[in-house]
């Protein structure tokens, strides 16, 4: 990506959740928000979710992970993804 206008993310947002996420429809943490893209009636947005627990921190481990909703929404995942790799 070259110039600042290419970096930018249109549609960009912060997605936020007022639920615990077993009784919300997205998997973000009550209480907390989530980088996201909206355009039309989709929607994209990155979480990080604990794949492995362990007592120790090092023996933690977290993975990234898009959800994507709407007709436009594997197009947004797909720029969003390309975004947090750049």
């Amino acid at each position: 990506m070259g110039s600042a206008t290419s970096r930018w993310l249109s549609g960009f947002c912060r997605l936020t959740a007022q639920q615990n996420p077993r009784e919300a429809a997205t998997a973000i943490a009550k209480d907390h928000d989530a980088p996201a893209i909206v355009h039309d009636a989709s929607l994209a947005y990155l979480i990080h979710v604990q794949t492995k627990n362990g007592g120790r921190p090092r023996d933690r481990r977290w993975e990234w992970v898009i959800h994507a909703f709407g007709e436009q929404g594997p197009e947004l995942a797909e720029r969003l993804a390309a975004t947090v790799r750049a």
